[in-house]
């Protein structure tokens, strides 16, 4: 059973996690802003588990349930099929770092270091966030 209305509210919480990331960064918080980076890209990606029927599960590693539901749905494979390959390495990569920023007085990273990989990852972010939320927005599901 699709759930469009939970896919929606994900999408409207991936772009409040992503306009966290924006201001974090603007005041120099990079560590919260590549923690919110991950967390834009994984909500986004869930909604298109949520909009598919597939109900997400409360972890973070997700990246092959989403790669096999866009797969399967022809219209989501239609509009992400090129890109997903691309989101899930994206995401992947936040994981990682997720973990890192969210501890980086532990793990001898630097507020430098985590404004190199903001930069490196949120444009590609942003563009998760656009294309999950044009996917599930404007379809007609039968």
């Amino acid at each position: 059973m699709e759930d469009k209305g939970i896919a929606r509210d994900a999408i409207e919480s991936a772009k409040r996690w992503l306009s966290s990331s924006v201001a974090n960064a603007s005041a120099g918080n990079y560590d919260l802003a590549v923690y919110s980076l991950e967390m834009s890209a994984e909500i986004a990606l869930k909604a298109l588990l949520f909009f598919t029927g597939v109900d997400a599960p409360k972890t973070h590693s997700i990246g092959d349930m989403v790669m096999r539901a866009v797969k399967e749905d022809a219209t989501l494979s239609k509009k992400l099929g090129k890109d997903i390959d691309e989101f899930v390495h994206t995401l992947n990569s936040l994981s990682t770092l997720r973990s890192i920023s969210g501890y980086i007085f532990e793990t001898r990273s630097t507020l430098e270091d985590m404004r190199v990989k903001y930069e490196r990852f949120s444009k590609e972010t942003a563009k998760i966030v656009e294309m999950c939320d044009s996917a599930i927005r404007p379809m007609k599901r039968r």
